[in-house]
């Protein structure tokens, strides 16, 4: 009912502003040469005139639309009312346009039912805000959702601009059953709009074998998919040492990878494990097939003494696997000399596929693990590694009651988060505030590098030297 009513309005303002113009081209041209000293063309449209000031000027270069002229027109002082009162109803169409704009978000999906394997394109729609922010990712349990960019559209309209942006997401269901899209938040300046729950229905693919009773891919073997193997320099430790670990994930290049899942992870108990940096990717060669290589690095710090399992180390990634069941016959029979691979691999560019993921696990690897030497002194803090310390104060001198700043780096390698900053020998007469540290790695695990304590003292008596510094540490070598 408001779009039928603005747009009658418009129609009706549109007729009246063309009257007006009628109207002031009628008066213009009874105005002669003489009246006003020179010759006036005559404006298409009293907006312009309308916007000038009551004196002899050019008027200013308009833009290029229907409502306006498209040269300079001298205009004179008279006449200006008729014009001023069409600049005032075209202005008033603004605020109807900007009505008819408010923000709304809407999605739609291109079809409510699709096959397993089969894509979905879904499109979250905004319009009337001009910086909206589309929403996080969207997890579905059951279905793999991307997104797959954004188009945007601007129109201009009386005056105002109207903004469009269409966010789009391709789906790629990954089980049968009803799947609910929840709403999903757009931020449009500062209100949060929400897109209607969808609903998608994924069915089983046609042609599927009822008597497989199981998906197209069949019953894939993982060990051909690819590997997992965990290294450990040493079978035989100390409580709190820190021992290097490289886990290599290889994947085999016919499998397309999707993503590594939730990572690489350590099973076991009784050790702590440094957080795993980004791998290092590369491609292999092994037994005649080619590899994509995941190179895992980490560390394993024992927190008891005895026998100690660590792993396996266990990742699930997704990879692509073939929907078909027949085989390619362009293909070799002997490809890989698999039966499974002639079936897995039966389309050179792996299309139509379906994502799948793959459970791949090392082996476990048992070490023993040594406790620490009894009798450790009271500034031991449980560093254990090899280290060297190097310190210096500021200012030399100063008196009694003021701050001297105590600058320590330790550097070495070990379990650096049991590093603290060394302690003053001696602290009869002196005041020690609590210290500040920063750690600096040169290695990709955190188990090489410098930590950097400073600490600020200040004596309570005349001192002619500071005391020692005293740093203890267990050096497993």
């Amino acid at each position: 009912m408001i779009g039928k009513d603005i747009g009658a309005r418009t129609a009706q303002t549109l007729r009246r502003t063309a009257a007006c113009a009628a109207f002031v081209q009628m008066q213009l041209s009874k105005i002669t040469s003489s009246a006003i000293g020179r010759t006036v063309g005559t404006p298409r449209c009293g907006v312009q005139d309308a916007w000038l000031p009551q004196r002899h000027v050019a008027a200013p270069r308009a833009r290029h639309t229907s409502w306006t002229s498209q040269r300079d027109v001298p205009t004179p002082r008279r006449r200006l009312a008729p014009l001023t009162t069409a600049a005032v109803i075209l202005v008033a169409l603004a605020p109807a346009a900007a009505l008819a704009q408010q923000p709304s978000v809407t999605a739609v999906l291109d079809s409510s039912e699709t096959n397993l394997g089969n894509p979905v394109q879904l499109q979250i729609v905004v319009s009337g805000a001009s910086n909206p922010k589309p929403p996080g990712e969207i997890k579905v349990d059951g279905l793999d959702i991307r997104s797959a960019g954004v188009s945007r559209q601007y129109q201009m309209q009386n005056f105002s601009v109207s903004y469009s942006f269409t966010y789009n997401y391709t789906i790629m269901p990954m089980q049968t059953g009803t799947f609910t899209i929840p709403p999903q938040t757009v931020d449009v300046g500062g209100r949060a709009l929400k897109t209607p729950a969808l609903s998608l229905n994924v069915v089983d693919s046609p042609g599927r074998s009822s008597r497989r009773g199981r998906d197209d891919t069949g019953s894939v073997d993982p060990a051909k998919i690819g590997f997992v193997e965990m290294l450990l320099p040493k079978q035989v430790a100390y409580v709190g040492e820190m021992i290097p670990v490289q886990i290599r994930l290889g994947l085999n290049m016919r499998a397309p990878v999707d993503s590594l899942g939730s990572g690489m992870q350590i099973a076991g108990q009784g050790f702590t494990t440094q957080k795993m940096p980004e791998p290092r990717q590369t491609i292999e060669t092994i037994n005649g097939r080619s590899y994509q290589v995941f190179i895992f690095k980490t560390a394993v710090s024992p927190v008891r003494a005895g026998k100690l399992e660590i792993g396996p180390a266990e990742i699930k990634p997704v990879v692509r696997v073939s929907r078909g069941g027949q085989r390619n016959p362009s293909l070799p029979r002997d490809l890989f000399d698999d039966p499974f691979f002639n079936n897995f691999f039966n389309d050179p560019a792996f299309a139509p596929s379906v994502p799948k993921e793959i459970n791949l696990k090392s082996d476990a690897t048992t070490i023993e693990v040594k406790p620490l030497p009894p009798n450790a002194p009271p500034t031991f803090s449980g560093a254990v590694g090899n280290f060297t310390m190097k310190s210096d104060a500021n200012p030399k001198k100063v008196q009694v009651g003021d701050p001297i700043t105590v600058t320590t780096a330790i550097t070495g390698r070990g379990n650096f988060d049991r590093v603290t900053a060394p302690a003053l020998e001696n602290e009869a007469g002196w005041h020690k505030y609590p210290p500040s540290d920063k750690f600096t790695q040169d290695d990709d695990v955190g188990i090489s590098g410098t930590k950097t304590f400073e600490t600020v003292i200040s004596p309570k008596e005349r001192k002619d030297k500071m005391p020692p510094l005293v740093f203890t540490f267990f050096d497993p070598v």
